[in-house]
């Protein structure tokens, strides 16, 4: 069931892995949805203290491939890098998405 609210997602059951729904009025609102459900289902949790910007590019030909191609970048800066996205702001380009990144260290990941 769809939440009343205009963005949002929630966890859906799925067997051995875990799925999110995703909503939003406009591609911008998915994209940013899509990341902060993907970081609560790690449990992924901010350093306090300064941020810095960080440019990403990701090219894919669909809008979904745009949207698997940035979930993995920012899953790559949590894991390997140890940074997560506390801002973001996208511009979509034909087949391609430029993001500009606030990004602070982790301080934990529960899962």
């Amino acid at each position: 069931m769809r939440s009343a609210s205009p963005a949002g997602f929630s966890e859906q059951a799925h067997g051995a892995d875990a799925a999110l729904e995703v909503h939003a009025p406009d591609l911008t609102g998915l994209f940013h949805q899509a990341a902060r459900g993907m970081y609560e289902l790690l449990g992924a949790q901010p350093r306090a203290g300064q941020a810095s910007r960080l440019q990403i590019e990701v090219q894919a030909g669909d809008e979904e491939g745009l949207l698997v191609s940035f979930l993995t970048r920012l899953l790559f800066l949590l894991e390997q890098e140890h940074r997560m996205a506390v801002g973001m702001d996208l511009v979509f380009g034909d087949r391609s998405l430029q993001a500009s990144l606030e990004c602070a260290g982790v301080a934990s990941i529960q899962r």
